[in-house]
């Protein structure tokens, strides 16, 4: 049984890999169908993109810039 890893482990690749491929022509498939039902011209939808992707990228850097702790001191100095 010491050598079986390799055995569990290709048992796991095959798995997520079969996992990976319905998911991938499964959006192949939606994707497709949400392009024939589109009902906003396509420079809205880029538009909205855009506008919803800045207000991400926004709260990312905002929430993610500031420190968790409250005793934060700037610099490297011990105090």
């Amino acid at each position: 049984m010491l050598d079986d890893g390799d055995i569990f482990v290709g048992f796991l690749w095959v798995i997520d890999l079969g996992v990976g491929l319905v998911f991938f022509v499964f959006i192949l498939h939606y994707s497709t169908f949400l392009h024939q039902k589109a009902s906003i011209n396509k420079s809205a939808r880029e538009f909205s993109f855009l506008v919803i992707s800045f207000l991400f990228l926004a709260l990312f850097l905002f929430f993610f810039t500031n420190p968790v702790d409250l005793n934060y001191v700037r610099g490297f100095s011990k105090t």
